[in-house]
């Protein structure tokens, strides 16, 4: 990491917690633990990137399991970024007025777009009133 200038030399692995687990979308695996255990599946959906360890491998490798994570992580970062913007796209494309989502990312209201957020992290919902509006409550 040294040669990306990213220093990492004061970071250590977190043990995955039920808490952080409850709070997160979906959990990232990097290949199980020495003992073939993957904690992940038991508490939310999850995906194995089934990568080596890097410790104790020649440098080479080491790199191409650093560019292969990069590579992974930007395109998760894509697939988010991009969720709303191809959601709007589809609604367009099937002739609908808005798009409504639920359980991913984050609440938004928008007159093309709109997302409940996720109840349990978030606690929100959306609501249309007798009038035919729409709003995020947080309950």
């Amino acid at each position: 990491m040294k040669e990306k200038e990213i220093d990492i030399s004061t970071n250590k692995p977190k043990l995955l917690t039920f808490q952080m687990a409850q709070n997160a979308d979906l959990i990232v695996t990097m290949g199980c633990n020495d003992q073939g255990i993957c904690p992940g599946p038991f508490f939310k959906p999850t995906i194995d990137w089934k990568l080596e360890d890097p410790k104790g491998k020649p440098i080479e490798k080491a790199r191409e399991i650093r560019d292969d994570i990069k590579q992974s992580v930007k395109g998760a970062i894509n697939f988010v970024s991009d969720f709303e913007e191809n959601a709007k796209g589809l609604t367009k494309e099937k002739g609908c007025d808005v798009a409504v989502c639920g359980h991913i990312h984050q609440p938004k209201l928008e007159a093309d777009y709109m997302n409940s957020g996720d109840f349990c992290e978030n606690s929100t919902c959306l609501v249309e009133d007798f009038e035919g509006n729409w709003k995020i409550i947080f309950v």
